[in-house]
């Protein structure tokens, strides 16, 4: 899903590549708050409402 550039930042290469939920969890761990989890790709992930309102803070 991230993969550091060659500046060793990291990226999103593949956003599909984990879950919603990999992708909120990594926004709440990021000491330099600056993941963005967006919206959602999988309408069908279980507890999205949840996961929604736990990205609500990282928009």
């Amino acid at each position: 899903m991230f993969q550091y550039n060659s500046d060793k930042k990291a990226i999103v290469v593949d956003p599909t590549a984990g879950t919603y939920e990999d992708i909120v969890r990594a926004a709440e761990k990021c000491t330099a708050v600056i993941i963005h989890p967006g919206k959602p790709w999988n309408p069908d992930e279980p507890n999205l409402d949840k996961l929604i309102k736990r990205a609500e803070k990282f928009q």
